[in-house]
């Protein structure tokens, strides 16, 4: 056993990990990252820094290591960056500069782990430290990245029992899980590399340093903070015992039936006519007994406002009862200076056409363009979304009191808009001062890779913000469907139009989730709140209190009151400013 700690860790470092790294990064920085295989990834990376890091040659054998994982990561993702332009070369080197890009950043928060770590002496705290860093890393680089979340080291799926934390912590708790556990690992792993401590004339080495026929005695005093971290991790999978991940019933008293519905006119099944805007009525006038429809992004063309009104109206005229959610690209008018022939990426909701009030209830622009693909042809928006109310009159077979109370005998259903890359960013409905029952998606990616990756994207924002998201994806081989409370997977893979019933909780809680009120950087404040504590614990522990654990609850207890006043103060100004919704009547 020593002869093959001796050979990874002395003899061939350099060969093993490197090898390692390299095949567990083209599993682990695919499109849609899964948790464990993460894990392995940051454990490998972490043992080799820690292995290299005081040697004469760390320089060049970590510039050959951060190679190595970035051409993996670039590798894996080569077939969709392909697909993306029509030349090859330039989504060649774009994908190359980020794939560079994510692995200096990777590696450079290792770097500057490993070097703090040598001035700490609590080993809880040196534990500690690296997840800290690892998530304020993250958190910072995806609230300026133009692709948001996307090429991250940071996990989609795969969860398991730590996905309740996006409710309260969002993708920056999740990243703080991946460290903790990544450290966890190394630690074990290391002890094994490198041998249990031996004591020979009262000096105590490590055996690996020895022949296999000393004598020795062994200590394992040093495993206590590894033991307590392991049980903190496993402490954060029992609320997933506790918590209910099955979608709720469309009929019972509780929830409201809520027909929805994706038209994606079939190339084969659906008659063509002289224009994509009269394929899609022709399309959406066929699933009229759905509640909402929506089209996929870039459905229809307009060359000016006046084009586009005209189609609302076409389009409220031929379908009759469902609200309607148009995806369009409009050409704009040139500002003085500005680039001439320029276009904006939209979405329209249109009233059912028995309603009264405006035609468009709820609009919004794209806000991310996708680089190089978008950013020279289209207009990024800078307005956030917005909720409308969806007012639902009782079904045929229910009274009018049996449905909802006076006056109206309606059920609102709080909606909200968002397309395709803008899911890459955590922070697309920060805006809201409130919880939206459905966000209304329309998408259209390039590749089917870039389609699940786009899909797990979605996912994860509905389920940050407790709502559900409707994916109408019109590209290539892109999925659709219904994903956010309990529903995980697609409906449908290509073209085909579709409608499901979901059921909407009744009455609907518009409360925010903790982390849709607070954000990303407050996971972050609150993970170095218990860093600072846990450090001054680790200094400040003696006999009594060997691992600090009655200081650090002392401080957790004056944090947290100090926490809830800043809070109580946050909520307060929040609620002077919300708006109230607009109604739209169905």
């Amino acid at each position: 056993m020593v002869n093959l700690q001796k050979l990874i860790l002395v003899d061939h470092p350099d060969k093993v990990f490197i090898r390692v790294a390299f095949l567990l990064s083209l599993i682990s920085l695919q499109g849609t990252p899964s948790f464990l295989p993460l894990v392995l990834l940051l454990t490998t990376v972490h043992l080799y820094v820690r292995t290299i890091h005081a040697k004469d040659s760390f320089g060049r054998r970590f510039l050959v290591f951060g190679l190595a994982v970035a051409l993996a990561g670039s590798l894996v993702n080569l077939s969709a960056a392909m697909y993306a332009l029509s030349t090859s070369k330039t989504p060649l080197l774009v994908l190359a500069g980020l794939s560079l890009f994510a692995s200096a950043i990777s590696l450079s928060i290792f770097f500057v782990d490993v070097k703090l770590c040598g001035h700490i002496q609590a080993p809880w705290v040196r534990m500690a430290l690296f997840p800290v860093l690892w998530t304020t890393f993250w958190t910072g680089i995806a609230s300026v990245n133009p692709i948001g979340r996307l090429l991250m080291w940071s996990p989609v799926q795969g969860l398991g029992s730590y996905e309740w934390l996006y409710h309260i912590s969002g993708p920056s708790g999740i990243d703080c899980a991946v460290a903790v556990c990544a450290v966890i690992c190394s630690e074990v792993i290391g002890e094994w590399l490198m041998g249990p401590k031996v004591e020979i004339g009262g000096e105590e080495i490590r055996l690996i340093n020895l022949d296999d026929d000393t004598p020795a005695t062994f200590h394992h005093s040093e495993s206590h903070h590894v033991l307590i971290f392991a049980g903190i991790m496993a402490a954060l999978t029992l609320p997933s015992f506790a918590l209910v991940g099955t979608p709720l019933p469309p009929s019972s008293a509780n929830t409201t039936p809520l027909t929805v519905g994706c038209i994606l006119p079939s190339s084969i099944y659906d008659k063509h006519h002289n224009s994509a805007l009269e394929d899609f009525i022709a399309a959406s006038a066929q699933m009229t007994p759905a509640k909402i429809l929506i089209w996929p992004e870039s459905a229809v063309t307009f060359a000016n406002a006046e084009e586009r009104d005209a189609a609302f109206d076409k389009v409220r005229r031929e379908v009759r009862g469902p609200a309607i959610g148009v995806s369009f690209e409009e050409f704009v008018p040139a500002e003085p200076g500005g680039r001439i022939r320029m276009k904006r990426n939209g979405f329209a909701l249109l009233a059912p056409n028995n309603t009264d009030g405006p035609a468009v209830t709820l609009e919004y622009y794209k806000r991310h363009l996708v680089p190089v693909a978008e950013s020279f042809s289209l207009i990024p928006s800078s307005d956030p979304p917005t909720i409308v109310s969806l007012d639902l009159v009782h079904p045929k077979h229910v009274t009018k009191p049996d449905w909802a109370p006076a006056p109206n005998y309606t059920r609102s259903i709080p909606v909200t808009a968002s397309i395709c890359l803008d899911f890459s960013s955590s922070s697309a409905f920060s805006a809201l001062s409130s919880r939206p029952a459905l966000i209304l998606a329309p998408a259209r990616t390039w590749h089917p890779g870039i389609g699940l990756t786009m899909w797990e994207q979605a996912k994860a924002r509905a389920e940050e913000i407790g709502s559900m998201v409707l994916w109408c994806d019109g590209g290539e081989g892109g999925v659709s469907g219904v994903a956010g409370g309990g529903m995980t997977e697609f409906m449908q893979f290509g073209e085909g139009s579709w409608s499901r019933t979901i059921g909407v909780q009744w009455p609907f809680d518009e409360s925010p989730t903790v982390y849709a009120r607070w954000g990303d950087w407050y996971t972050v404040l609150v993970l170095w709140l218990l860093f600072v504590v846990a450090f001054s614990a680790g200094v400040k522990s003696d006999v009594q209190d060997p691992l600090g654990i009655y200081s650090a609850m002392r401080g957790v207890r004056r944090i947290l009151a100090s926490f809830s006043e800043w809070k109580n103060k946050r909520k307060a100004l929040t609620e002077s400013q919300n708006g109230e919704s607009q109604p739209l009547l169905v």
